[in-house]
């Protein structure tokens, strides 16, 4: 190894001051991913500096870290619920940064995001404990002299004894997750953006609290459109019959959750299918955006969206926040929430950088109350950005948008966004259990 890019900080301490009694606790070892664990490293000499890295990969073998540094007490202890990060992927106190700030490596794309499409096996998450404050290319590849201890750690999004059913039936396409347990369970329609695919990591942990979870493709999935060119709102009526049909589903009605465009249509959902009694928007805009919406013989139609407003605020960087128009200038294409029975959770993140969330919201809400409706919370979270994902899920700032062409905005900053997921996830969990009791 090259002496120059070895951290001064060593030369504090010899390899002989460091104790092979120098352990890496992670507790506990495996976990449901939206839990916390807590990471302690003992036995260390007082006030000695040390690095921890976090490493994980997708399914592709692209590496994801964070490289954090402190510095022991006089006890010889870092504990990461007590001692703050002096530097490196972020500062502070952030007892689950290295699960929740989890970053592209350096030899990965900057704007990558982590993405677990298999949730049938666990997010494998491996720690090490290293001498002195290494920089990220160093704490990667570690030489065997800096490492104190290591540890591997389990993230799990599909619980012991649950059930995933691949769901093919007439043109619906998608996965159920069906809890252990005798049942009925309540029953939860899981929608995400124009990104398309199946996307079943937030069904699957759904499940692991005792929803019978349908995670709903609708674009670029199997036989499905590529294109989004009409929302034919009987595809997910045909959904929400299949889950209601499930023998483990109560019938008393049913929930459902979208982000991004998944988000507003499960507004829509939620005004025209009556089965439908509670709805959760995550960064959706209460408006039918982007392609038209029809139901029997209603047709609203889409907010216009223009991809040449794409701005560039970076380098390989875009800003999707101009990109649709002001729906106040489409009063056509709101959808009629006071008509709906059902009731609606908003979480809106603040910094949102993909569009105007807060402002649609609260739009929608004040016409939703000026028509007698009252049932409609909105809940709005400082510093989070646009992909508000269940607890702990590691934080995207950016990546690649399939309209843009090129890497996009997402908004939010690593602390305040991961706060608002562990408050947002345990709101809807609580929102659902009550209203489909």
């Amino acid at each position: 190894m090259n002496r120059n890019l070895i951290p001064r900080t060593l030369n504090k301490f010899t390899v002989r001051s460091f104790s092979d009694m120098v352990k890496l606790r992670v507790s506990p070892l495996k976990c449901l991913h939206d839990e916390p664990i807590q990471i302690v490293a003992e036995n260390l000499p007082p006030h000695s500096d040390v690095t921890l890295l976090s490493l994980t990969k997708d399914p592709k073998q692209r590496t994801f870290i964070t490289n954090t540094h402190y510095k022991s007490d006089k006890d010889g202890i870092v504990d990461l619920s007590k001692h703050p990060s002096l530097g490196g992927t972020f500062k502070g106190l952030f007892p689950m940064g290295p699960i929740a700030n989890l970053r592209s490596a350096p030899d990965v794309p900057k704007y990558t995001r982590y993405f677990k499409k298999d949730v049938t096996t666990p997010m494998t998450v491996n720690f090490k404990l290293l001498k002195g404050h290494l920089n990220e290319e160093l704490a990667v590849n570690p030489d065997k002299q800096f490492i104190l201890d290591s540890v591997t750690h389990e993230r799990i999004y599909m619980a012991e004894n649950t059930t995933r059913v691949p769901i093919k039936e007439g043109r619906v396409r998608g996965a159920l997750f069906i809890p252990k347990g005798e049942g009925p369970f309540p029953g939860v329609l899981d929608l995400f953006g124009n990104t398309g695919g199946l996307i079943e990591h937030r069904s699957a942990q759904l499940a692991a609290h005792g929803f019978v979870s349908f995670a709903v493709a609708y674009l670029g999935y199997d036989d499905l459109p590529k294109e989004l060119d009409v929302l034919d709102l009987s595809y997910f009526e045909d959904a929400l019959n299949i889950l209601l049909n499930q023998p483990m589903v109560k019938k008393s009605g049913v929930g459902a959750v979208g982000v991004s465009k998944g988000a507003d249509i499960v507004c829509s959902i939620g005004t025209y299918l009556p089965k439908v009694k509670a709805v959760v928007c995550i960064n959706g805009l209460p408006v039918n955006t982007w392609s038209p919406m029809r139901y029997k013989d209603i047709v609203v139609p889409g907010l216009p969206v223009h991809f040449d407003r794409f701005k560039p605020i970076g380098p390989n960087l875009m800003s999707a926040i101009e990109i649709l128009d002001d729906s106040e200038d489409f009063p056509e294409t709101y959808i009629p929430l006071h008509k709906s029975e059902a009731e609606f959770l908003f979480i809106c993140g603040l910094d949102d950088q993909t569009w105007n969330t807060v402002v649609e919201t609260e739009r929608a809400v004040k016409r939703a109350n000026e028509n007698g409706k009252k049932n409609c919370e909105v809940v709005k979270y400082k510093g989070a950005g646009h992909l508000i994902e269940p607890a702990y899920a590691p934080f995207t700032p950016a990546s690649f948008h399939l309209c843009a062409k090129s890497p996009a905005a997402w908004g939010g900053e690593p602390f305040f966004h991961s706060e608002a997921q562990v408050d947002s996830w345990k709101r809807i969990l609580k929102f659902l259990k009550r209203t489909l009791a």
